[in-house]
This record gives C-alpha cells, sequence and structure tokens, in this order.
C-alpha cells in the first residue's frame, strides 16, 4: 500500500529579500510549499491564517528579531500545533544557541551554512518519523 505524505509548508523569515527567495526556491525544488516574511512581527501575522510545519527564521531583524518572534509564537499558539522553528543567525556562540533553544527553537544552524546543507538540514527535520 503507498503512503502519501501531503507538501509540508515552510515559512522563511529573514529581512534579505536574495536570502527569502533563494531558500524558499531550494526548498520549493525539494516538494514543499514555502511562504515568506520579512521579520517577526509579519511572520506572526501569516502564521494567525496560516498552518506551518516548520518556520526557518533569522535571528537579527528589524522590528521583531527572531528571539522576540520566537517567544511570542510560544505564548501565542498550543504547543500541538506550533510549528517547529529554525533559527539561523551568524552569531554563532553557545549563549545565542542556548537562549534560542530555551525559548523554544528546535534547531540553531549558523547562518553562513551552505544553501545545500541548509536544506538537506530542513528536509531531515520535515521528514515523516516512523511509529515508535
Amino acid at each position: 500500500m503507498a503512503v502519501y505524505y501531503s507538501a509540508k509548508h515552510v515559512l522563511v523569515v529573514d529581512d534579505t529579500l536574495s536570502i527569502r527567495r533563494s531558500i524558499c526556491k531550494a526548498i520549493q525544488a525539494e516538494g514543499c510549499e514555502c511562504r515568506q516574511a520579512v521579520n517577526g512581527a509579519a511572520a506572526l501575522e501569516q502564521l494567525k491564517n496560516e498552518h506551518f510545519d516548520l518556520v526557518l527564521t533569522d535571528y537579527h531583524m528589524p522590528l521583531m528579531d527572531g528571539m522576540e518572534f520566537l517567544e511570542q509564537l510560544t505564548e501565542q499558539q498550543d504547543s500541538d500545533n506550533s510549528p517547529l522553528v529554525i533559527m539561523m543567525t551568524s552569531d554563532w556562540n553557545d549563549a545565542v544557541q542556548k537562549q534560542a533553544m530555551k525559548a523554544g527553537a528546535f534547531l540553531v544552524l549558523q547562518k553562513t551554512c551552505d544553501l545545500h546543507q541548509l536544506v538537506a538540514r530542513v528536509m531531515k527535520v520535515l521528514a515523516p518519523k516512523p511509529d515508535s
């Protein structure tokens, strides 16, 4: 019997248009649906109207940065329906990583990582989990 999985929905949050576009294009090539938001405030608005399986967010953004976004998302959504969040940051250090994980990030990645590596990590996170 074949098992069919619906396309995963990903929201990419970054203030740099070229980064959002390149990440979305690469994720869409893997069969996912991808939307974009320019900052955390815009992402929260989109999350009110649409369900996402995963949010890939930058740490540094104007208006509402990734950390504030993550904190507000955690407050607003119930844990059963909340998307997984991957935080990207160029400020790679243990303190930032611990802060993001404590706030609810599923994973923290260094922003300078290769696009192919980033997409591979995203797809691994989105892969169906075998029943335990």
